[in-house]
């Protein structure tokens, strides 16, 4: 008879960042599905776990950076309500999320806004998931140029795949850096890049970055212009490897040399503000005239499988027609706009 799967669910009960006590916190949370253990007010992991705060709203505020989540080989999801129900702040003192150096275990934190890291907000060794997930406030460590999200940083083998999800208003970007070679494949779909700090992407010398029906802007501040893209060139590759692949993505200026099918360079995306524009995550929306509506292809590819909703999840459907009368295609971005109301035409 074939050995099923261990696996757990550990239910999160607070807000309140513990050590102890009768609730389960997010941090001994982590602790029980490390360790297969039970932690604080924490049942034991087993397996394959899953750390679920769908029944909480508000904002968990950190008193000690969370501890590094270590599958053992073991794959973690961390599942939020979504990103406008739930946040995790660092306040501005702590990284918030930290994955273990190891291919064999597989992250994925989904649903959450992850807020006010310092030195980074997310810290990833490992192969990391980052599924309709807001981040921004995060703060760098200006003695040594820290990013927003790091993926490998200088001491580990880390791989990055990001969907649906929106990184703003961050003091530094993403960067993908993987001193102990060249890595695998980062993959980021339907995403919403903007203003994050010199360069939105900060692809590392040997490291390669894949983006599909991704937005990167900019906006020239205080006399200092930033970048969309810095990329780092080939040592251990043949020469000319590109640092970036793409496809139906928008740049707001050249910096990332897109030159895929339906890719635009030097192009304002026309983003509205973050807002409520529905559904369980404020969006960055487009506003009408922006190249972005029907600006993709016919099929919104993603990780898995072709995305059938936007950022904000169900009752927000991808494809739609942005103009009435027209095709099905996807916008670019984390937001897919409405299909029109005939009767409004």
């Amino acid at each position: 008879t074939p050995q099923l799967a261990r696996a757990a669910v550990i239910e999160v009960t607070t807000l309140v960042d513990q050590d102890s006590g009768p609730a389960c916190s997010l941090r001994n949370a982590i602790l029980a599905a490390n360790q297969n253990a039970p932690s604080g007010g924490c049942p034991a992991g087993d397996g394959d776990d899953r750390i679920e705060l769908g029944g909480l709203t508000g904002l968990i505020e950190l008193v000690a950076a969370l501890p590094t989540i270590a599958g053992n080989g073991e794959s973690t999801v961390i599942h939020g309500p979504g990103a406008d129900r739930l946040t995790v702040s660092g306040i501005a003192a702590f990284v918030v999320f930290t994955t273990a150096e190891a291919f064999s275990q597989d992250t994925t934190i989904e649903g959450l806004t992850i807020y006010r890291g310092y030195g980074t907000c997310v810290f990833a060794e490992g192969f990391l998931t980052l599924r309709a997930c807001r981040i921004t406030g995060c703060l760098v460590d200006h003695n040594f140029g820290s990013p927003v999200i790091s993926i490998g940083g200088y001491t580990g083998i880390g791989q990055l795949r990001m969907v649906n999800s929106t990184v703003s208003n961050n003091q530094g970007g993403i960067l993908f850096a993987n001193v102990e070679g060249p890595g695998g494949l980062n993959r980021i779909w339907a995403s919403t890049l903007v203003e994050n700090g010199s360069a939105n992407l900060d692809v590392g010398a040997d490291q390669q970055v894949r983006i599909d029906h991704t937005i990167l802007k900019q906006t020239p501040r205080r006399g200092f212009t930033p970048v969309d893209c810095v990329l780092g060139g080939t040592v251990f590759r043949p020469p000319g490897t590109p640092n970036l692949y793409s496809s139906a993505s928008l740049a707001s200026d050249a910096s990332c040399g897109l030159a895929g099918p339906l890719d635009r360079e030097n192009v304002d995306p026309l983003l509205d503000e973050l807002a409520d524009n529905g559904g369980p995550t404020a969006t960055r929306a487009l506003i009408p005239g922006s190249v972005a509506i029907d600006g993709g292809d016919t099929v919104c590819t993603g990780p898995d499988a072709a995305l059938t909703v936007d950022q904000r999840g169900a009752g927000h459907p991808r494809p739609v027609p942005g103009v009435l009368g027209a095709a099905a295609l996807c916008d670019i971005g984390a937001f897919e706009v409405p299909e029109p109301d005939p009767g409004l035409a």
